[in-house]
């Protein structure tokens, strides 16, 4: 575990997960002048960015197929594209074809799939599944930096 504080009293915490899976962090803040105690918790989840991408393409594959018996078993992502525009089961045409091809890329190549594809699919996928989560608790904020660490600031001000 790594914590700082930046110039504006923020403190920042830093924590390295050794393997994949889901995990809920939990700050505590016993309060200060001016500061009133809180807590904070959030879930952060590690994951192969491949197989990631691999299970969203297949989620999403699952639940077009639940709606609508039109996927065929042996259909490819292509041909997927394009039943699911001509049958006007999707709206987003671009968020389609960049998930297909962030699917394909994930799938297919043999080079890293890093953050950043990761990140593509991810925002393409959600442009056409909404993204059903908890509300934060009040003050609670948080970035993931890479792979294996998150950094949240926790703020409990007056």
């Amino acid at each position: 575990v790594r914590v700082t504080t930046d110039s504006e009293g923020r403190c920042h915490i830093g924590m390295s997960f050794p393997q994949k899976g889901e995990y809920w962090v939990t700050g505590h803040f016993r309060g200060s002048p001016g500061l009133r105690p809180c807590q904070v918790e959030s879930r952060v989840l590690i994951v192969d960015y491949r197989e990631e991408i691999v299970r969203l393409y297949n989620s999403l594959l699952g639940a077009f197929r639940s709606k609508s018996g039109a996927v065929p078993a042996d259909a490819t992502p292509r041909e997927i594209e394009g039943i699911l525009v001509s049958g006007q089961l999707v709206t987003n045409e671009i968020a389609l074809d960049e998930f297909i091809s962030s699917f394909e890329e994930a799938d297919y190549s043999l080079h890293d799939i890093q953050r950043r594809h990761y990140e593509r699919a991810y925002r393409a996928y959600h442009q056409l599944v909404p993204v059903e989560i908890e509300p934060a608790p009040p003050g609670a904020t948080g970035t993931i930096q890479d792979e294996n660490t998150i950094s949240t600031p926790f703020v409990g001000e007056d």
